[in-house]
This record gives structure tokens, sequence and C-alpha cells, in this order.
């Protein structure tokens, strides 16, 4: 026994739905929430640092300080925060690490971390998310949802 045959139209409004229903489901998956971790996009970071300044030497600095670190923020369920951090300035000596735990908390696109008494606000856009550093310039870091 084979399946019913299914009349053309039917058939058709399936074909036609497939690919919605496709979107629908990447939609589901990428509005999950914000829990999980994060690395520091450093191809994302350099290009942000090469369109901010003018000085050449400054950003070539800037992606080499880049390459050297590796960063890993994790948002967990609990509202609990951990970063890690380690950086390799020589290949004779070990990378420096360090981690730090905090809280976060989210309001509409806008994650808040805090640590030691500081706040950081964050947006979150695109499984991504970009954090004030604070600084005058308006840097921010670029964290990628891995």
């Amino acid at each position: 026994m084979g399946r019913p045959h299914q009349p053309p139209e039917v058939t058709m409004k399936l074909i036609k739905l497939a690919p919605l229903a496709s979107v629908f489901a990447l939609v589901l998956v990428a509005c999950g929430g914000p829990e999980g971790t994060y690395k520091l996009d450093k191809d994302a970071m350099k290009k942000a640092m090469e369109a901010d300044t003018k000085d050449k030497d400054a950003a070539k600095f800037g992606a080499a300080m880049l390459d050297a670190m590796d960063v890993t923020l994790e948002l967990k369920k609990d509202g609990v925060s951990e970063m890690k951090s380690s950086m390799k300035l020589s290949e004779d000596k070990p990378a420096k690490e360090d981690t730090k735990a905090g809280k976060w908390a989210k309001d509409g696109d806008t994650i808040t971390l805090s640590n030691d008494g500081k706040d950081v606000k964050c947006k979150l856009a695109s499984g991504n998310l970009e954090c004030e550093t604070g600084d005058s310039k308006g840097s921010k870091l670029i964290f990628k949802k891995s």
C-alpha cells in the first residue's frame, strides 16, 4: 500500500510552506536566551579598530594584542557570569590567565554584567554581545556566541 494521493493544490501549498517552516525553525533557534558561552570575536574587533583609528601602527599593535589573547564569557542560567581570559605575550613564558565571576541580568536586548560593583552594558544582537569598555573613545568588546 502506498501513501494516499493528495490533490496537486495541496502538494503545491506544502511545497510553498516548506521554506517558511525552515525560516521559522531558524528564528526559534536564534531567539534562544542569552545563556551560553561567548568568545571574543577577534576579527570583528580588528575591523572595528581599523575603522576607528587613523593611526595604522596603533591598529597593528591592537591586532597583535588581540592575537595574543583569548577571552571567553559564560552566562549561566542562574544569573551568574564567568569571564576567563588568557594572554600569551612571550613564547618562553606561560600565558597569564584570569577568571572573574560576576552576575548578569537581561532587560530587553541589553545584558548588564556586574562585577566588583562595576556594571558593563552589552547589546544582544544576532547571537553577538557588543559590550561597552567605558573608555572615552566608545570602544566595544565584541563577543560571538559559540
